[in-house]
Parts: structure tokens; C-alpha cells; sequence
């Protein structure tokens, strides 16, 4: 689940260089982008979103050794909601990130917001690599590799405790319709909520 909830963050932080407007994360209104884990944890995973980013749901199922785990993440109105299927009466609540980024973001600091990301984790830009017929932004490093279209994470290839550990879309969609039904929080859950 570690490296789930990490590959989330990633999705969710590399958005806000794709647009430069504090209402939009992505400067595209909606999509679905499906991935697949590869690597030291194999499976695969979903992500919706609509309102240009500021409404996200992302489910994966990802096995790590003999440990299989199925989870949610999904954005909504103030708050994201994070859970384990299996867990179906505990999760996570906590204020959604996409809201406080378009409220308090600086258009200044958006454009160079993954270059300080990733820099942090030791890469570096690298130019632009085609990935799926579309032009992404890479950066690379002793830890790995990632690459960005429009704000959405097409490859990710990151070590892991020493292992190395892979995501990548197999097909993305945009502009497309999504149903309301999946970012759909589940009332039977007890969320407790984190700051």
C-alpha cells in the first residue's frame, strides 16, 4: 500500500504543472488514464478525473510478494477519501489537496513545480521523450525515470528499497464523460479524519 499511496501523491503533485490558472490543476476537463505495476509489485489501476483535476478517483490492485491489496482514493467537495477494499469499514479522510493547491497557489511557482519535485529526489529534467503517441516531459536520475504528459504521470520507474518498481499507462482518454457513481464514497465506511 506504501507504494501506492506514493505513486497518488506523485499522480496528484505532477498535475500542478500543467496549467497555469489557480481554478484548474490539469488544462484538461476530464480523462481515464489505466495503468499497470510491473516490477517488484505487479497489477494495475485506474484514474478518473473531472473538473480539470479538482475531482479525482483512483483505484488500484497491486500484489507485493504474496500480499495483494485493493484500494480507493477518491476527491470530492472539500475532502479525499482513502481506503482499502478489503477494509471496507475504515479509511482515511483528509482535506483534498487539488481544493488548497487552486486556493493558494502562486501561478509563478506552478511551472517549475515538478522540476523542484523531482529535483528533490535527486533527477534531473531531461528533455522529452514520445510515450503513447504524446510528447512528455522526463526527468531522470539515480532513482529513476518519470515521464509527464499534460500533467498526467504516463511512466513512472522508481527503486524501491533497492528494487526497482514501474508504472505506466497502457491507455488514456480525455474529454470523455464520467460517471458520477465513481466518486461515490461508500456510507458504510468510517472515515477518521488526518490533518
Amino acid at each position: 500500500m506504501k507504494a501506492t499511496v506514493f505513486f497518488i501523491i506523485c499522480i496528484f503533485c505532477t498535475i500542478l504543472n500543467a496549467q497555469d490558472t489557480k481554478q484548474n490543476p490539469f488544462p484538461i476537463k476530464s480523462g481515464i488514464v489505466e495503468y499497470s505495476f510491473y516490477g517488484s509489485k505487479t497489477g494495475k489501476g485506474t484514474l478518473w478525473y473531472d473538473d480539470f483535476g479538482l475531482k479525482y478517483a483512483m483505484y488500484t490492485e497491486v500484489t507485493t510478494g504474496n500480499k495483494t491489496t485493493k484500494g480507493w482514493t477518491i476527491a470530492t467537495g472539500g475532502y479525499q477519501y482513502t481506503w482499502e477494499s478489503a477494509k471496507l469499514t475504515e479509511g482515511i479522510k483528509t482535506k483534498n489537496p487539488m481544493l488548497i493547491w487552486a486556493n493558494e497557489e502562486q501561478v509563478e511557482g506552478i511551472e517549475s513545480f515538478n522540476e523542484s519535485l523531482y529535483l528533490g529526489m535527486g533527477m534531473k529534467r531531461y528533455g522529452n521523450e514520445v510515450f503513447l503517441k504524446r510528447q512528455c516531459k522526463s526527468f531522470t536520475g539515480n532513482n529513476g525515470k518519470v515521464l509527464i504528459w499534460q500533467g498526467i504521470i504516463m511512466r513512472l520507474d522508481l527503486k524501491e528499497g533497492g528494487r526497482p518498481s514501474y508504472q505506466a499507462a497502457t491507455s488514456i482518454k480525455t474529454n470523455v464523460a464520467i460517471d458520477a457513481k465513481v466518486f461515490r464514497i461508500p456510507a458504510n465506511v468510517k472515515f477518521t479524519e488526518k490533518p
